[in-house]
């Protein structure tokens, strides 16, 4: 799913994905393509949707999902700062993407718990 409007916090979102998935496009997409479809009064907002995407990868662990993962990201591994970084990097960028397909403007999503 490219948004014509605006297809750079999409990419960025994808570039920051590319550091823990395999298949970052794909899981951008899935995860854009959720969020953004919810009608305005089941929208959680910028900030759990940065939230559910930090935490994606973590889901993921304890599925066959897990060797979709770059090793970095595996569940033994998930409390390392690099990964810790990743993961963040990736949540903000994931925010502003969904905020851009929803045609919102982005919010402040660092602050992931």
């Amino acid at each position: 799913m490219t948004h014509a409007s605006n297809p750079a916090p999409r990419a960025h979102a994808v570039v920051c994905a590319r550091r823990i998935f395999y298949r970052p496009a794909a899981i951008v997409d899935d995860l854009i393509a959720a969020f953004a479809a919810l009608p305005a009064n089941d929208y959680p907002g910028s900030a759990a949707v940065a939230q559910a995407c930090y935490e994606r990868p973590i889901r993921m662990s304890g599925t066959r999902a897990v060797f979709g993962l770059r090793a970095r990201h595996w569940p033994m591994l998930n409390l390392l700062d690099a990964a810790e970084r990743d993961r963040r990097a990736f949540a903000a960028a994931m925010s502003g993407a969904v905020s851009a397909a929803r045609g919102e403007p982005a919010d402040d999503a660092d602050g992931v718990a």
